[in-house]
C-alpha cells in the first residue's frame, strides 16, 4: 500500500472521528442541560475517572494507556466546557 493510499485511509478515519466527537459533544451538552435543571454540578470526577478507566481496559494498542488517558481527558474537558457555556 503506497503513502498515499494510507493517507486517504487516514483522511477518512478522522472525517468519521470528527462526526463520532460532535456526536459526543451533543450528548453532553444535553447532560449539561438536565444537570443544569436539576441543579446538579457540571464536574463528575468519579464518571470522568471511570470513563477513562474502562477505555485504558479497553485499548488493546498501539496507543499506551497514557495516550489514552490524555486525549479521553481532553475531550471530556472540551465537552465540560460546552456543559458550562449551556448554562
Amino acid at each position: 500500500m503506497s503513502i498515499d493510499q494510507l493517507r486517504q485511509e487516514i483522511d477518512a478515519i478522522d472525517a468519521q472521528l470528527l462526526q463520532l466527537l460532535n456526536a459526543r459533544a451533543a450528548k453532553a451538552m444535553q447532560i449539561g442541560r438536565i444537570k443544569s435543571a436539576m441543579q446538579l454540578p457540571i464536574t463528575d470526577s468519579g464518571r470522568e475517572r471511570a470513563v477513562i478507566e474502562s477505555l485504558t481496559e479497553l485499548n488493546r494498542g498501539p496507543l499506551a494507556t497514557e495516550h489514552i488517558t490524555r486525549l479521553f481527558s481532553q475531550i471530556i474537558e472540551i465537552c465540560r466546557s460546552l456543559q458550562t457555556r449551556e448554562k
